[in-house]
């Protein structure tokens, strides 16, 4: 029987998309389009401090189990991930999400129960206003603006690991930093410079050929007079 059961919990890990349900998965800069992307989603945003997060946290593993095969259940460490905290609009710990095709509904029912989170999941969140379109992180414009978000995480990332690992002062970072671009407008000027003066020289040695041309078979016919 256990292994009966372990096969059919397996089939349905499988035919549900992944190991994204049945256990909450901590959602990522790096992988927050790809999970939200297989399903209905409901997260909550929520800090390592907070009291009232560590609350919910055995409803939330709850919820994974029981919303299994429907519903992603789903995490968000604010203060680790400060470009998806911006992305998704959160100010407060702990917030309640639900990203559903392209939309985004914040729940505000009061009660954080489990029964009160299933209700809202499996049909309660038609009667919450969902947030404008331009503001939907799994929209268009929210994923472009997540990309941008994810500029200066980036930026910070790679200047924390080139100190650590080279051992470089600031100063010498923000001069690589700056001479990356300058170097780069230099050769793209310098590129500009010969394609503009080679087709300057290519056409103006096109214009003395036609020149030459002109001048050699243009000129007066000479010929013997015929006398009859």
């Amino acid at each position: 029987r256990r292994v009966l059961a372990l096969a059919l919990a397996l089939v349905a890990c499988v035919a549900s998309g992944g190991a994204s349900f049945g256990h909450v998965v901590e959602l990522t800069d790096a992988n927050f389009d790809g999970e939200v992307g297989k399903g209905p989603t409901l997260v909550v945003v929520s800090a390592d401090w907070c009291t009232h997060c560590k609350a919910l946290a055995p409803t939330w593993q709850t919820l994974a189990t029981t919303l299994a095969g429907e519903t992603v259940v789903a995490r968000v460490n604010g203060p680790k991930h400060k470009a998806l905290l911006k992305r998704l609009g959160v100010t407060a710990y702990p917030t309640i999400l639900y990203l559903r095709d392209g939309s985004m509904r914040e729940y505000a029912g009061g009660k954080r129960t489990v029964d009160a989170l299933v209700a809202f999941t499996r049909g309660g969140w038609r009667d919450t206003t969902p947030v404008p379109w331009y503001a939907a992180p799994n929209g268009l414009v929210g994923t472009i603006t997540g990309a941008l978000f994810r500029v200066p995480a980036a930026a910070e990332t790679i200047y924390k690991n080139i100190k650590k690992q080279h051992n470089l002062s600031d100063v010498t970072i923000l001069f690589i930093a700056l001479s990356v671009p300058v170097a780069a407008g230099v050769l793209a000027v310098a590129a500009a410079d010969v394609y503009v003066t080679r087709t300057a020289m290519h056409a103006g040695s096109m214009r003395r050929q036609r020149e030459a041309s002109s001048f050699g078979g243009g000129g007066p016919q000479h010929g013997h007079a015929h006398r009859d």
